[in-house]
């Protein structure tokens, strides 16, 4: 037979629900319609922390606390606490105080997964056949001075998974016990309820008789003990056949999820490879993005010189225009005017010349100039 520990963890968000969870179930400070609790042995239940407050004033502190250090007040319909139920399988040869050694060490595990977080009841009940324990703590961070559902989700304290972990490999592997789930909790319930029922009748009957005045001698005594001893034999052994069946049932249960985890492991590796191409084709885009860059650099390099080799074809364009207008224009004039007083300066010449020759009337060469 298996042997399980069980952590159920349910959000509390409004006041009703925690009076009727808190201080009704698991602090036994209002009656409540449970028939499986033996109120004879509820006195026996070992309460660790009380809850000594209104909810409402609670709630009303806690806000102002909030406000104080500059925070905000709890949402209306927001989660205010949570309540965790810790159980276990049936062990066979442990007796109560094994039980109660096991929620003292659970107990002491959730204070310090959830230090901070205020403690605002925890209880082991002993008064529904197998002890098991109930605690309850505030989102209200007493060291922070706020509400911090958020900040418990971000570091996965609260994440339901993340906890069965911890608790299995701090808790659950000390006492030989491995993790169980919903299922199991039903189970643990019903053999609990079970169990109440089988030790409740035993104590009517007994009721029954004593009424009815029946006396019995030492070994009527002794005969119904032993037929008593049988029925809880037949009782345990019928009820260690039921576990089997459960436990087979969730082994062909396991069998179908390792099979499907097995092709989504599959799918898994698929994907990892289709990733991987879609990382070289990234890488490439990356290069061909950088390279982009760098001929998108160039241009702009390209543009600016083109823009200096205009500025510069501009100053030379003035330059030229201011050389022509300043020197070669001047020039170009200079040179025609010098060029008319030397051949009128000659023209001059030579008609004098012509004059005393018509004068002298002496034949003369034909002179040469001007070449």
């Amino acid at each position: 037979m298996g042997k399980y520990f069980v952590l159920d963890f349910k959000k509390v968000r409004t006041e009703d629900e925690f009076t009727k969870i808190v201080v009704g179930h698991n602090l036994r400070n209002r009656h409540t319609k449970n028939n499986n609790i033996n109120r004879q042995k509820t006195s026996s239940n070992i309460v660790l922390q009380n809850f000594n407050y209104s909810i409402k004033d609670y709630l009303n502190k806690c806000n102002n606390l909030a406000r104080q250090s500059k925070g905000r007040a709890r949402k209306k319909d927001s989660a205010f606490a949570f309540n965790i139920v810790i159980d276990c399988s049936v062990m066979e040869g442990w007796n109560e105080d094994n039980y109660i050694e096991y929620l003292m060490e659970a107990e002491k595990f959730l204070k310090k997964h959830f230090e901070g977080q205020e403690l605002l009841s925890s209880v082991i009940h002993l008064d529904e056949g197998k002890p098991h324990l109930h605690i309850s703590f505030s989102y209200f961070n007493t060291h922070k001075k706020r509400w911090n559902q958020k900040g418990l989700a971000q570091q996965k304290l609260t994440n339901l998974n993340n906890l069965l972990k911890r608790f299995e490999m701090e808790v659950g592997k000390k006492f030989g016990l491995q993790r169980g789930d919903g299922q199991k909790l039903k189970q643990l319930e019903k053999q609990r309820v079970e169990l109440y029922k089988h030790i409740n009748q035993q104590k009517i009957i007994k009721k029954v008789q004593i009424k009815q005045g029946i006396l019995k001698t030492k070994e009527q005594w002794v005969v119904d003990k032993e037929d008593l001893a049988k029925t809880l034999n037949s009782f345990y052994k019928n009820f260690a056949n039921k576990n089997e069946m459960i436990e087979k049932l969730a082994n062909k249960n396991l069998v179908k999820q390792n099979h499907r985890l097995q092709e989504q492991l599959k799918e898994l590796e698929q994907l990892k490879k289709e990733n991987e191409t879609l990382k070289i084709k990234a890488q490439k885009l990356d290069e061909i993005a950088d390279d982009f860059e760098k001929i998108k650099d160039t241009i702009k390099e390209l543009d600016a010189e083109n823009a200096e080799l205009k500025e510069v074809k501009q100053e030379f364009k003035t330059y030229k225009n201011k050389v022509n207008e300043n020197i070669i224009e001047p020039l170009r004039d200079f040179l025609d005017e010098i060029s008319f007083k030397a051949v009128k300066t000659k023209i001059i010449e030579l008609s004098n010349y012509y004059k005393k020759q018509k004068q002298k009337e002496v034949e003369f060469d034909e002179p040469t100039f001007g070449r």
